[in-house]
């Protein structure tokens, strides 16, 4: 397993979460003390950035659903990058996708999210 690698950075007033490494129980600190510093950021939307994450597990997956709850709570638009077609399809299956729209870059990403809050809309 590789050690879960986080960092975050502020682009137009979106937080970008990159993750590298496997995103599992293993990484659940330092996956905890980025949402707390997000939350603090104040930013209107997130990103996360799967382009250099090698795997998921189910422990994962509940960080993603934890992310997604405490967006949802702060009223930020969530949205994914990079993520890898088999880790898509298992977003779909768990209805993850129903609450983080997935783009295929982080370009991509913030394009669709500055015109939802350039217009004041979450």
């Amino acid at each position: 397993m590789n050690k879960l690698e986080v960092k975050i950075r502020q682009v137009s007033g979106v937080s970008v979460l990159d993750l590298a490494g496997d995103l599992s129980g293993m990484g659940e600190q330092q996956f905890n003390t980025a949402l707390d510093q997000i939350e603090r950021t104040g930013a209107n939307g997130v990103i996360i950035n799967f382009t250099e994450i090698d795997y998921i597990n189910s422990t994962g997956i509940g960080l993603i659903v934890r992310l997604l709850n405490k967006a949802r709570q702060k009223h930020q638009v969530v949205a994914a990058c990079g993520v890898k077609s088999y880790y898509t399809k298992i977003f779909d299956y768990t209805r993850i996708s129903q609450y983080m729209q997935i783009y295929p870059d982080e370009e991509t990403a913030l394009l669709a999210l500055s015109e939802p809050l350039s217009n004041g809309i979450s």
